[in-house]
This record gives structure tokens, C-alpha cells and sequence, in this order.
């Protein structure tokens, strides 16, 4: 059994979950290699770069190129129709993107060498037209809705992709919002005469939606959730992983993680404005940030001393033990995100049994039991979540944190996802 895992990145949530099943395997004595485009990290076993083969400039190509500058630089020329597309778009949103690319995964070696292709999160990277060179069998994780989608990551409100995605909202102000049904049609046309191609979700909520598409309804669907080391995340002593941070014991910390708080959908204005609303009554309230830099969102640039000081950044971190030591330096994990699938750091977080408080939206209330690991806010508003912070410092009456990892644990520990993906993948051998 040999498996080809494809990812874009080797950063991310999606990247991470892909890579943690990657080595699962390998530990396990299964033949498994990912094919990234981008990797920074070269020290992840038995993995590779895409590496793009050239095409051979020729004189007239040559004088194309030269042709284009000149006519671009006389406004003559049209930039091409993905950019023409995107001008306008409103910000906020997650990436939206295309199915074709200049990559074809089937000129590998690492590809023409396997039994299984395993996509990941793979936009940018990946080509609708391999559906119609491959002939081997491929399982789909799912990280997002994008692969069923005519080109969103997130739909939102929106279902038209369970008809045609015509007149997409996200595309509101750009020159073609029906765009978004063409590339619809490219991706129906690409599967229409490919049968090997089984999905898996890490969320039911994932699996529902993708089961009603008008892509993948007629397609065979699993939902695996994502697995976490259990060894690396994993409960510390707070008063020591607070000093190594240099958090005063006395604190009431919120933790948030985001990376990209640009995007609107991550919410951190809602909890930059439940705090505000509560610091003066909580003078020791800290939120302790990592990732993307709070401080320059205009919301803090504009708000009170007194907010500003309890405010902790502690920027991207790649060492995941020490993002087992800010876990269990934190009292709860604000998670005000406004669209999500299956959140790794929530899983993380109660590995290390520190409760969370979150919107009831996407997968995430199949990971939190509300009054239980944590606080589910039924309203996206800042009332709710400022009230879910209340009342976690005020009346906690969730369960203790080893009884918090222990049901994370029995969930979401490698072995239980190892063994989903076995049995799909010696299934489809078979």
C-alpha cells in the first residue's frame, strides 16, 4: 500500500491534520510520501516539492512576452480573467479560487509510484483536468467547502452550490459574479466520468453540506475526524507555563489564535469589543494572542489604555509543545470565528484541558458540549460571547480539565483516525 498525500502548503490547520496522518502512517510501516508546492519545513519525512517543468521559451514566445509589456504598459492589454475576476471583491472573505493551474501532479514520480492519492487542501496546487488523466483511486479530505463550491471557501448563508452557485455573494461588485457558475461547470464536467473518487470529512457538519452539492451528492462519503498527538498536547502545570511566559499568576487569561485576523470571519472585532466592554470590571483580564498581530486591527488602535494593557501577543508560533504550554497557561480559548469545519487548535486546546467559548457555527459544536468543555454562544453577536467571558470567570462550572482531555482524547488520538483511513484505504484496494 503505497499513499500520496497533496497539499499546497505545509503551514496551516489543513496542512497540519494532512502531515499528522502522514506520519501516523509511516510509524504504522505504511509506504506514505506528501507532494507539497510550498514546504518550508524540510525536516517532515518522505516529502517533496512540486517542481513545474519549464516550457522552452521560443522566439515566439519571446516576442509575445515583449508584446504583452508593451500593450500593458498602453492599459491594451487585459491582465488575465482570474485577476480581472477578483477586482472589487469585498474584503474579509477567505481566498477564492479556481480549478485549474499550471501543475499537473500525474508528471511526478511520487505520483506514478503510489496506490492512492489522498488530496488535501490543494487550491492553487491542484488542476480539475487530473480527473481526466487519473485512474487511480483518490480520497478527498476535505478541509473546507471549496472543492464542491464555485469557488468560495466558505459559503456562509449561501447554498446555491446545492443548485449551480450562480450569482455568488461573494463576488459582489466584480465584474462577473456569475463567474462563480462557469467554474462550477468546469469541476462537473472535469468528475463527469470519474468513479474513484470517495470523500472524507472531518465534520458531519462538512459531510452534510458536501452531500447535498450538486458535485459530490452522488459520491460515497466518510467523516474521520482530526487526530492529535496525545503525548505533545497535553496538560501542564499552569503556575509553570505561566511563568515561562511571564504571566502573572493572579491573571484571568483569555487565549485566541488566528493567523490571518484580517479576514473578518475569524471575529476577533467581537472579542476586541467584549473585552473592552468587560476590562474595566475585570481590571485583571489578559487575552494572550497568537499569531496574527491584534494591535494593528483599527478597532485596538482606537480603543482605551486599559484595554491595550491587557493585551499579550506572542506572534506565530511553530513549536507545538510550546503551543501546549500557552494552552495550558490560558483559563479558556476564545474562539470567535464566524466559519469553521473542524478547528485543530480547538482539539488541541482540550488536549490540554483548557475549556472553550465559540459560536455554534460549522463543525465546531461537535467538539464542544455545551456547560460542559466549554460555552457554545447560539447568537453571532458581541453580547454573547461577551457573556460567555462573564460567565466563565464569574460562575465556572465546567468540568475539571483532566476529565476535559480525557474526552478529547477518546475522539481525537491518532489511533482512532489511523485505523478510519486503513480501512478506507485497504477497501478501495481491494
Amino acid at each position: 500500500m503505497k499513499i500520496l498525500h497533496v497539499s499546497t502548503y505545509d503551514g496551516g490547520g489543513a496542512a497540519k491534520s494532512c502531515i499528522r496522518l502522514h506520519l501516523a502512517l509511516l510509524q504504522h510501516g505504511i509506504e506514505s510520501h506528501i507532494l507539497f508546492l510550498l514546504q518550508k519545513d524540510k525536516s517532515i519525512p518522505h516529502t517533496s516539492e512540486y517542481k513545474i517543468k519549464p516550457k522552452p521559451l521560443t522566439t515566439f514566445n519571446k516576442i509575445i512576452n515583449k508584446g504583452k509589456i508593451i500593450l500593458k504598459e498602453l492599459k491594451l492589454y487585459n491582465e488575465p480573467v482570474e485577476i480581472n475576476y477578483l477586482k472589487n471583491q469585498q474584503n474579509g472573505f477567505y481566498p477564492f479560487t479556481f480549478p485549474y493551474s499550471d501543475f499537473d501532479i500525474t508528471d511526478t514520480e511520487v505520483y506514478k509510484n503510489c496506490d492512492i492519492i489522498n488530496l488535501h487542501w490543494v487550491a492553487n496546487l491542484f488542476d480539475y483536468s487530473f480527473f481526466k488523466k487519473n485512474k487511480k483511486p483518490v480520497v478527498w479530505t476535505m478541509h473546507d467547502m471549496n472543492p464542491f463550491t464555485g469557488g468560495c471557501h466558505h459559503s456562509l448563508d449561501c447554498k446555491k452550490y446545492e443548485v449551480n452557485c450562480d450569482v455568488c455573494p461573494q463576488l459582489a461588485g466584480t465584474t462577473n459574479p456569475s463567474y462563480s457558475a462557469e467554474i462550477l461547470k468546469i469541476k462537473q464536467e472535469s468528475l463527469a466520468n470519474f468513479e474513484k473518487l470517495t470523500i472524507v470529512t472531518p465534520s458531519h457538519w462538512l459531510r452534510k453540506c458536501s452531500s447535498n452539492s450538486t458535485l459530490f451528492r452522488k459520491m460515497q462519503h466518510f467523516t474521520f475526524p482530526y487526530s492529535i498527538d496525545a503525548d505533545t498536547f497535553n496538560i501542564r502545570n499552569k503556575a509553570y507555563s505561566r511563568s515561562i511566559l511571564g504571566i502573572a499568576e493572579h491573571k484571568k487569561v483569555c487565549l485566541f489564535v488566528a493567523q490571518n485576523i484580517d479576514m473578518k470571519l475569524k471575529g476577533i472585532e467581537y472579542l476586541i469589543e467584549a473585552v473592552q466592554n468587560l476590562i474595566n470590571s475585570n481590571p485583571n483580564l489578559l487575552i494572550v494572542a497568537v499569531g496574527g498581530t491584534i494591535s494593528k486591527s483599527p478597532l485596538f488602535i482606537g480603543s482605551s489604555d486599559a484595554f491595550k494593557n491587557s493585551v499579550l501577543e506572542l506572534g506565530t508560533v511553530y513549536d507545538e509543545k510550546l503551543m501546549s504550554i500557552i494552552y495550558s497557561a490560558a483559563d479558556v480559548f476564545a474562539f470567535p470565528s464566524l466559519a469553521e469545519n473542524l478547528p485543530n487548535v480547538i482539539i488541541e486546546s482540550l488536549f490540554c484541558g483548557t475549556p472553550i467559548l465559540a459560536y455554534n457555527v460549522g463543525g465546531i459544536p461537535e467538539l464542544i458540549a455545551h456547560q460542559e468543555n466549554g460555552y457554545l454562544c447560539n447568537e453571532i453577536n458581541v453580547e454573547s460571547l461577551q457573556n460567555a467571558i462573564h460567565t466563565f470567570f464569574n460562575s465556572n462550572d465546567l468540568l475539571p480539565a483532566e476529565r476535559i482531555r480525557e474526552m478529547a482524547v477518546e475522539k481525537y488520538s491518532t489511533k482512532v483516525q489511523l485505523n478510519n483511513y486503513l480501512t478506507l484505504y485497504s477497501k478501495l484496494l481491494s
